[in-house]
């Protein structure tokens, strides 16, 4: 699809984005020539229609979806959401339907990081030892009146099918909720890990700075040597591999415990990921891509340059 000319005061940049199906996606962006606003912009896309959804009041940092829901969180504490559970997610039913809540002990903590999609619900974490459960016009905090990770910077968080919970974050830190408390992991490395992703077979892969790379769940961990040393920034699980994006412009797919590159279908920087039913979506800041398992294609955001 191709889009008239963008003036320059009106071009955006991608943050992050979801996919809804295999046809319909969701992203967040920023304006470049306010990259450090507090305000941004989210799209919906279905098939060759995309709409546009107006923050005003923060910079939505990650979005994430499951079931029907959509959410998305700001680095400031707002949260968006649009949706319903267990109902179709279309154009018609989440058009000017967007609602919000605003979590206030970000103003004392620090910035949101991430929203996850779970099977324990949607999850999100932040600065300062944040770490949150989302509802409909609410949150909860995962660790209550426990301040014993509140010097900790969290970058990811995930579950599993079972109620177990992993957070990750700067200086090595691996947390697990075994659904009853939380217990700082025994890791053998202090490099910061960027991401976390419980995957279909139990196992619990964490990965980050320096090409730091592990997998296990609770207690038992083995590293995965990658001989890398850029840094991991997230990872998904497609069609029974994990992939990783990794330094600016790379993809990795492990499997079987073996790491292999994969070939991108363009040279601007990605780092975000996200998968559908039977496709991978690759984010960068300047380039939205799609992979059905063998081939590329490019998928075209409005008001990118």
């Amino acid at each position: 699809m191709n889009f008239p000319s963008i003036p320059e005061e009106d071009r955006v940049f991608l943050i992050d984005a979801v996919a809804t199906s295999d046809t319909s996606l969701v992203t967040s962006a920023g304006y470049a020539a306010a990259p450090d606003a507090a305000s941004s912009r989210i799209y919906l896309n279905f098939g060759d229609w995309w709409g546009a959804h107006e923050v005003s009041d923060d910079f939505i940092v990650s979005v994430a979806f499951q079931d029907g829901m959509l959410f998305a969180v700001g680095k400031n504490g707002l949260v968006k959401f649009v949706g319903q559970p267990g109902q179709a997610f279309t154009r018609e039913s989440v058009k000017g339907k967007f609602r919000d809540f605003v979590i206030d002990a970000c103003e004392a903590r620090g910035h949101l990081t991430k929203v996850r999609a779970t099977p324990s619900g949607f999850l999100a974490c932040g600065w300062g030892g944040q770490l949150y459960r989302l509802g409909a016009d609410a949150w909860t905090s995962l660790t209550g009146n426990n301040d014993d990770f509140s010097d900790v910077d969290f970058l990811d968080i995930d579950g599993t099918d079972t109620g177990e919970l992993y957070a990750v974050g700067l200086g090595g830190t691996v947390l697990h909720f075994d659904g009853q408390k939380w217990e700082a992991e025994d890791m053998p490395t202090n490099r910061h890990f960027y991401a976390v992703r419980c995957l279909t077979d139990g196992n619990v892969l964490v990965a980050g700075a320096q090409g730091a790379l592990y997998m296990g769940r609770h207690s038992l961990w083995q590293e995965i040597p990658a001989d890398l040393d850029g840094n991991f920034w997230a990872i998904e699980e497609f069609r029974g591999a994990a992939y990783l994006s990794y330094a600016d412009r790379q993809l990795f797919r492990l499997a079987s415990a073996k790491l292999g590159e994969v070939t991108l279908a363009s040279t601007d920087r990605t780092n975000r990921l996200s998968a559908g039913p039977s496709m991978l979506l690759s984010c960068g800041s300047n380039v939205l891509l799609r992979f059905d398992g063998s081939a590329w294609d490019q998928i075209d955001c409005p008001d990118m340059k």
